[in-house]
Parts: structure tokens; C-alpha cells; sequence
């Protein structure tokens, strides 16, 4: 019979929390010298993002960033904030990093809120910030729906074309309350 032994290199939910946001600012650190050198590109605005267990990690990173560490913002898609593990600001936070937060219909209900403005995306479904409601055939996307929210009623191309259309003009102007990104016709601002 064997047994298993103890993994030491095992981490706690924190501790992977922390190494995740520790490896974000790394490469805020690191991606703008990088993309100067092989591209001859000056990296004018960085953002941090992430999508559902990303987005605390990228939260954490940019409360972390020191005065020298370029982080001008965050995006984030329906942010799974107690995945924080009392490491984060509490839901319906302010800081000090511009931040857009969009939701779907499943954390709009659940009243998430982060940053600067929240944009719920009417018609949206967790699954819907994957790709794979753009790819997969809409009759599986509607059947998996049954059992988890893969995709909501709105058509999956015109979220990803409003999203890609708002983060862009959010990454420009760095103002979540700007029109031009809060101005999709599926978004909805919700209040704190």
C-alpha cells in the first residue's frame, strides 16, 4: 500500500493569493522594458484585469504596487471578491487605481460592486466573458446554461464587441464614468 506524503510546496488559498498578485506586479514591473526592447513600443497606459478568481489577485497587486510600479487601472469581469480571503477591500470598495467592474446578470443579483463604476451587462452570464460562447454552437452554450451560466440571452458577439469597445476607451481616458465607456447599449450602471 502507498501512502501519499505531504507536498511541501502545497499553498494555502492565501499564500497562492499573494503569489499571484506578487507575479503581477513582477510583470508590471518587468512587461514595459520588455515590450520597449524587442518592439521599440513606449508602453503608455498598463492596466491590470482579470476574470472571476483573477480579478482578487489583480486587486491585491495594484493595493500593492509601490510609487515606482506603473499600474494606471484595473478591468475586471465579474470579480469573485471573496475569493480574497479578508486579504481585500470589502465589495462596493473605492481605491486609489481607476477600476471599471462589468457584472452579469448572476452578480448584478448578487449586488458585487468594485471600483470606480460597476457596469452591469444585461443579458450576460458568467460564461459569457470566455471566448467560448463566441465559438461554441449556441445550442450547447443554451443547454450548458441549464446547469451552469454559460451564456446569457444577449448575443455573445455584441458583448464582446461592447466590453472590447469600453475597456478601450476606459484604457484611454482612464475615467470609468466617461460616456464613451459606460455608453454600450447592454450596460447598466448600478449604484453601491
Amino acid at each position: 500500500e502507498r501512502t501519499q506524503r505531504f507536498n511541501r510546496y502545497l499553498m494555502t488559498d492565501r499564500q497562492q493569493l499573494t503569489r499571484r498578485a506578487t507575479e503581477l506586479l513582477e510583470a508590471l514591473d518587468e512587461l514595459p522594458g520588455t515590450i520597449r526592447d524587442m518592439f521599440n513600443i513606449e508602453t503608455a497606459t498598463v492596466m491590470l484585469g482579470g476574470h472571476s478568481y483573477g480579478c482578487p489577485s489583480a486587486i491585491m497587486a495594484a493595493n500593492g504596487a509601490s510609487s515606482e510600479t506603473k499600474c494606471d487601472g484595473l478591468i475586471l469581469h465579474d470579480p469573485a471578491l471573496g475569493m480574497g480571503y479578508g486579504m481585500l477591500p470589502p465589495n462596493g470598495a473605492r481605491i486609489d487605481t481607476p477600476t471599471i467592474t462589468y457584472t452579469s446578470d448572476e452578480y448584478n443579483r448578487g449586488r458585487v460592486r468594485y471600483g470606480d463604476t460597476t457596469l452591469h451587462v444585461k443579458g450576460c452570464f458568467h460564461g459569457n466573458f470566455v471566448d467560448a460562447a463566441l465559438w461554441a454552437p449556441r445550442v450547447v452554450m443554451r443547454a450548458l446554461s441549464l446547469i451552469i451560466p454559460a451564456a446569457g440571452p444577449a448575443c455573445p458577439r455584441e458583448i464582446h464587441e461592447q466590453l472590447a469597445d469600453s475597456a478601450m476607451e476606459f484604457l484611454k481616458c482612464r475615467d470609468a464614468s466617461s460616456q464613451h465607456v459606460i455608453g454600450g447599449s447592454l450596460f447598466e450602471r448600478v449604484h453601491f
